[in-house]
């Protein structure tokens, strides 16, 4: 059973891909097509049932352009710089 910081951390994910997916206006069927990741995966990061593996962060993070630790509620929002 989930500790009430892992739920934190499940919430704190989905609440911030939903304000990516809004304010870039895609969907979570073009999000699994960018990350190459199944739909109903992302959907589930999406409610807050499961949290991605970093890898899978590392490639939502690069296609809304902005850090892992974004998502995971480290830090303010800010466009990745490229490179």
């Amino acid at each position: 059973m989930p500790t009430s910081a892992e739920k934190k951390c499940r919430m704190t994910i989905a609440n911030r891909l939903r304000e990516l997916l809004d304010s870039n206006g895609m969907s979570q069927v073009e999000l699994a097509d960018a990350c190459n990741e199944n739909e109903m995966r992302i959907s589930r990061y999406v409610r807050g049932e499961t949290e991605p593996k970093a890898s899978v962060l590392s490639k939502i993070a690069d296609a809304f352009g902005v850090t892992a630790d974004y998502i995971l509620g480290r830090e303010l929002p800010t466009r990745k710089k490229s490179a």
